[in-house]
């Protein structure tokens, strides 16, 4: 018994004794977040780069044929500043209006609507106004026939008006702001509204009683012969001025860009006149435009839509 006793103590020594190795285990590598590249960043050229030139954009009715003498202009004034420099022209005074206060163009002309919506948005400042010479500014008069007591402009409602046609400045476009000054809405509170093609023949539509109203250039009815009723037509109201073109300088540039380019309008004022097809660039006069912008305000009318 004590010899069997024996040999089961020595077999759990044995066992004991006996240390099994541990599983060899596996390294893993540490993971590092490996860098996401960015996307590169938009870069915009400075004003006045090759890149990003300083655009002068004009407004020319014959826009075609100038494109020598604003390449010309324009290398001269990229000379003169060290800057580039381009001189463009369009046909579109609102695409003028709409690149100005964009930022795509640091000077523009435009017609004296767009000048007005362009001042109102603080887009740019007027610099000079295209002066015609002797050629008096746009105005127009609104007619009345005394053959249908016609003696006011609150009696054009209801009546037939005569115009030369839709785009006309002091036929149609000055008639109707100041009909809504009175309180008549000109595509409603009208009879009709007939296209006589001139102002002669608004005159004589008039008095042919084909007409009962209408609206013309100032004094039109002066150079009409041949009238049935010439004493009949009754001028109820002159309506103010428009003054030509202005050049407008942007708001959106710096003001040593801004002292650049009146500086170099002033020095070439002259070639700026001939390519416009004007006699000069006056120094600009606000005054100018009050009896617009009074009709404009008393029509009630949102000035900036007057742009397009």
């Amino acid at each position: 018994m004590i010899g069997v006793f024996l040999l089961v103590v020595a077999g759990i020594v044995a066992c004991r004794g006996r240390v099994e190795a541990p599983a060899p285990t596996r390294a893993v590598p540490t993971r590092f977040p490996t860098a996401t590249p960015l996307p590169p960043l938009p870069t915009t050229s400075p004003v006045g780069s090759a890149g990003n030139p300083l655009v002068i954009l004009l407004v020319t009715p014959e826009a075609a044929g100038q494109s020598g003498e604003l390449g010309e202009l324009g290398d001269t004034l990229s000379e003169e500043a060290e800057l580039s420099v381009e001189v463009r022209q369009t046909e579109s005074y609102a695409e003028a209006y709409r690149a100005l206060c964009r930022g795509e163009a640091q000077v523009v002309s435009l017609n004296a609507f767009a000048y007005l919506a362009a001042s109102e948005e603080g887009c740019g400042e007027a610099l000079y106004l295209l002066d015609q010479g002797d050629e008096p500014p746009v105005q127009g008069q609104l007619i009345g026939s005394a053959v249908y007591s016609i003696f006011s402009v609150e009696a054009f409602r209801g009546r037939t008006f005569c115009r030369a046609d839709a785009f006309s400045v002091p036929g149609w476009i000055l008639p109707a702001l100041a009909l809504r000054a009175h309180g008549i809405d000109p595509f409603s509170d009208l009879a009709g509204v007939v296209d006589a093609g001139s102002d002669d023949e608004v005159i004589r539509l008039i008095d042919q009683r084909e007409c009962e109203v209408g609206a013309t250039a100032l004094g039109a009815e002066e150079d009409v012969r041949g009238l049935n009723d010439p004493e009949a037509l009754l001028i109820l109201e002159e309506l103010p001025p428009v003054p030509d073109d202005v050049i407008v300088l942007s708001s959106q540039v710096d003001e040593f860009t801004q002292a650049l380019l009146s500086d170099l309008l002033r020095e070439h004022r002259e070639e700026l006149a001939g390519i416009l097809g004007v006699e000069a660039l006056s120094p600009f006069d606000e005054e100018a435009f009050s009896g617009l912008q009074t009709l404009i305000q008393a029509a009630g009318v949102d000035i900036p839509a007057l742009a397009n």
